[in-house]
């Protein structure tokens, strides 16, 4: 009998529903672009009075986490971008699961399928391009091999079918792969490109416009929807002789010009940067929708 009373404990059990398991999002973030912006509250109203279908996460259009979709998360999201009310509840700005118990559920979110940690910055994207400073700058104090390990660390965490290229540049670039088109993560090209960050040797120079334009290019052939990319120099512009104000000025227009929301764009300066370095990464961080930042 007690045989029996077990088996029949066992086959209850497996008739139970199973929790369906959490889907990573960016609350806000709901036509998941890799931003909040007035887009995202224009979906919500979409929802709530036309009969809008665009959202598969229920949970990142609850901008308020009260638990239910009204008229007060639009409301929420515009006073956050335009009056300077609280973001988003959790998870924002990275991925995260609900930390709220509610009726609301995310079918998919691909805009967090791959979220990462560089220089203690938490990212996520589709698409990563790397693009690394190997000026004698980078090389006086180890910022150069620090980097490396940080793109190493990166790309070994890859899941197969993610877009990536890994870009170094001084007065010229070198790239993996070869080819414009970003590399697709898999056991080979992950050992492929972590033998190339392997061999990269310091260089002279730091013309990092050139290099900025061969990861644009990546981006518009990677399809993907989230494009990242990572700056990480000592924010100089020392490029064949040329002004390097000027230099500077003239890559932050020509770069946020060609970009034009095609990809975000973090900077990350690895030195005491001077007024004018700092004013570029700066700028061209803000500028191209990403985050300055100050490892």
């Amino acid at each position: 009998m007690e045989i029996i009373h077990r088996s029949l404990v066992v086959a209850f059990l497996c008739l139970l529903p199973v929790p369906a398991a959490a889907v990573p999002f960016t609350r806000g973030d709901v036509d998941q672009g890799g931003r909040i912006d007035v887009t995202d509250a224009i979906r919500i109203l979409e929802k709530l009075f036309a009969g809008g279908q665009g959202i598969t996460c229920d949970d990142a259009a609850d901008v308020d986490d009260d638990g239910s979709l009204t008229v007060s998360d639009p409301i929420f999201l515009l006073d956050s971008l335009f009056r300077g009310g609280p973001p988003p509840s959790a998870p924002f700005p990275g991925c995260g699961e609900d930390p709220t118990a509610d009726g609301l559920s995310c079918a998919a979110f691909v805009a967090c399928n791959f979220t990462f940690t560089f220089f203690g910055q938490e990212l996520s994207g589709d698409a990563v391009f790397f693009v690394i400073d190997k000026s004698g700058g980078m090389q006086d104090s180890g910022e150069l091999a620090r980097a490396k390990n940080e793109v190493r660390k990166v790309v070994e965490a890859m899941p197969d079918d993610i877009r990536f290229a890994v870009i170094f540049f001084d007065s010229g670039l070198t790239r993996f792969p070869d080819d414009p088109e970003p590399a697709v993560a898999s056991p080979e090209t992950r050992s492929s490109a972590l033998a190339f960050v392997n061999q990269t040797a310091g260089g002279v120079g730091t013309c990092g416009g050139a290099a900025l334009h061969a990861a644009l290019e990546g981006a518009r052939l990677s399809e993907a929807r989230r494009n990242l990319i990572l700056y990480v120099s000592d924010g100089g512009g020392t490029c064949m002789g040329t002004d390097e104000t000027l230099y500077l000025k003239t890559t932050l227009e020509e770069v946020t010009l060609a970009n034009s929301g095609l990809a975000r764009i973090y900077t990350f300066a690895v030195l005491d940067v001077l007024t004018v370095q700092k004013a570029f990464m700066k700028a061209l961080a803000e500028r191209n929708r990403g985050v300055p930042l100050r490892p």
